[in-house]
């Protein structure tokens, strides 16, 4: 069976050391898939390959107002995985998955 981010909860938070490493190589093999950049979409990619290695951090979905903005990331604890802080820092977290 195995093992999900629910699952795993009682074993203790992602390591952020560990899932800044794995991200790194994440974002240099990503190149190779032809496909132009979607927040959501690498997200997706980037927890999925996260999880192949029993990690599991959560995916913010945030917004801003002025003007309406969507965006969402990958984040370990208070580290932001696949986006920079300062570019997310200008959104409202709406949703942790």
């Amino acid at each position: 069976m195995q093992k999900t981010k629910y699952s795993a909860a009682i074993s203790g938070p992602t390591d952020c050391n560990e899932a800044a490493r794995l991200t790194a190589a994440f974002l240099k093999i990503r190149p190779f898939f032809p496909r132009n950049y979607c927040c959501l979409f690498d997200s997706l990619a980037l927890l999925r390959f996260l999880s192949g290695f029993q990690l599991f951090p959560d995916w913010v979905f945030a917004v801003q107002a002025d003007p309406f903005n969507a965006h969402c990331w990958v984040q370990a604890g208070t580290l932001v995985l696949n986006d920079h802080l300062d570019h997310v820092c200008g959104f409202t977290p709406i949703m942790t998955v």
